[in-house]
């Protein structure tokens, strides 16, 4: 470990060394492979465990890709491989609602694919089809039944509304890992009733800023595709409860959120991965969202992200140019 001084903290205490998940795949790795060799440097261990995210391809759901032009293979091998030097997997967001079967062997997906398998990384699904596609054809491909899916498939009114914990057992056994909906892990009656596996193969997102069971989830989600794929005009879809979200008061008393001893007590409980939601967040966000969970932010924490800001302004000056999903060192 590093020599630094003691009453400098690094990591937020946590009951349990957790796995965590962070946006930055393909659209924030710039600034996440820096923090990760500035750690390493340091000898701090490794912050988070998994990037999430993916270049634009026919199985792309949840918010628009940052990264909109194709990558070689060889692309995606340096991609991967920056973060391999580091011990940090990386998962493809494939989570699109509805996907044509004619597309599962759209070339460029399976390339994405079968980089990522050889890389031990992840895809993250929606679409029943593509996630059978996926096991058979990419076996030693981890499969995450994604968030959207238990938005859409568990909402009120749906049949695995008044079951959910049948619901994510059933998903089990179809993928390898599976993320609840907030609501779910903030109650200790429902995610009590799963089995130690089943909660050491769960994924609770601490940061989800959407209302109490939103009705209008799956509205929303295809609402933002048709609009990443450039079939409606006009400004992305925003949040059908803006009206909410914008009252500070109806915000506080209607949220999912978790809060720093909710995560801890999840940790006891055994929740094997705390995601981190945000994808194409700027950088000082990104940041902000790591200060707030992962490092303890009054701590050592301070001075890297000034050292960070250095670093990066260094680099635009000798590449005249930036992108967030650059790659800040040779690999």
């Amino acid at each position: 470990m590093s020599d630094i001084d003691n009453h400098l903290e690094i990591y937020r205490e946590r009951p349990c060394q957790l796995r965590w998940k962070v946006p930055a795949f393909c659209n924030n790795d710039w600034i996440a492979l820096s923090l990760l060799a500035m750690s390493d440097n340091l000898g701090f261990g490794r912050p988070f465990d998994i990037v999430f995210g993916a270049p634009q391809n026919l199985w792309q759901g949840g918010r628009p890709a940052l990264m909109r032009g194709p990558l070689s293979e060889d692309d995606l091998e340096k991609r991967f491989g920056a973060y391999d030097r580091f011990g940090v997997r990386c998962a493809l967001t494939l989570s699109r609602l509805d996907i044509d079967p004619v597309t599962y062997k759209d070339p460029y997906g399976n390339l994405l694919l079968t980089v990522a398998e050889r890389h031990g990384g992840q895809a993250i699904v929606t679409d029943d089809g593509l996630a059978a596609y996926i096991r058979e054809q990419y076996p030693n491909l981890e499969l995450v039944a994604s968030f959207d899916r238990a938005l859409v498939d568990t909402a009120p009114g749906m049949p695995d509304h008044d079951d959910e914990t049948a619901y994510y057992t059933r998903t089990l056994s179809r993928f390898d890992e599976v993320v609840v909906r907030c609501e779910y892990a903030l109650d200790d009656a429902l995610i009590g009733q799963m089995s130690c596996d089943e909660r050491a193969r769960t994924e609770v997102i601490v940061n989800q800023i959407c209302v109490p069971n939103c009705q209008r989830g799956r509205e929303h989600v295809h609402a933002i595709e048709q609009w990443n794929e450039g079939l409606v005009g006009g400004p992305c879809q925003e949040c059908f409860h803006g009206g909410v979200t914008a009252n500070i008061k109806q915000r506080l008393a209607n949220n999912v959120l978790m809060t720093n001893r909710r995560i801890n007590e999840l940790a006891s409980l055994g929740v094997g991965t705390f995601k981190i939601g945000g994808r194409n967040a700027p950088i000082p966000k990104f940041l902000d969202l790591l200060g707030i969970y992962i490092y303890e932010s009054s701590g050592a924490f301070v001075p890297m992200r000034v050292a960070l800001s250095r670093q990066l302004t260094q680099y635009q000056a000798a590449h005249g140019s930036f992108a967030p999903y650059d790659l800040p060192f040779a690999v």
